[in-house]
């Protein structure tokens, strides 16, 4: 494996202990959980709640340390699309954008938002880094959702 392939391996470990740590903290009893294994796709993971039966199909960002946590958070419209088209075609998923972040010192906080109720937002184009490999940038439609529209939570 190459040294490129290997982060890309840390980073999905990563992830998936922090949705681990996120079910844990909404005292989720998770039956069913799958990943993605597509790097290009438009969901991280789809599962099933124990508790309500709910089933989810979720978009979940880990962002990087700041001592600022902005107001309105980046969305871009394709995965709003994709999400909203699925609870569209299937009613009874949730369609849930999560976002979770370092806190100062240790933990991590998570806001969560559940798009059926969130307006949808403004588009514009803006460039951003085509990958995360931050090589190129390039036009992307995106639009920021309101963290009062989201559910906070502390990591346990």
């Amino acid at each position: 494996m190459t040294n490129k392939e290997l982060e890309e391996q840390r980073k999905k470990i990563e992830e998936k202990t922090l949705f681990i740590s996120w079910a844990i903290s909404n005292d989720a009893q998770i039956d069913q959980i799958t990943h993605s294994t597509d790097r290009f796709t438009n969901w991280d993971v789809c599962f099933t709640s124990g508790q309500t039966q709910q089933k989810v199909v979720c978009e979940m960002k880990k962002r990087g340390y700041s001592k600022q946590i902005y107001d309105t958070q980046l969305i871009e419209k394709y995965k709003w699309d994709f999400l909203m088209s699925l609870h569209t075609a299937r009613p009874e998923l949730l369609p849930l954008y999560l976002i979770i972040y370092p806190l100062e010192g240790n933990g991590y906080m998570s806001l969560e938002f559940d798009l059926r109720y969130v307006a949808q937002p403004q588009w514009e184009t803006q460039q951003h880094w085509a990958d995360n490999t931050r090589t190129k940038k390039v036009d992307k439609l995106v639009g920021y959702i309101s963290n009062d529209q989201a559910t906070r939570r502390a990591l346990k």
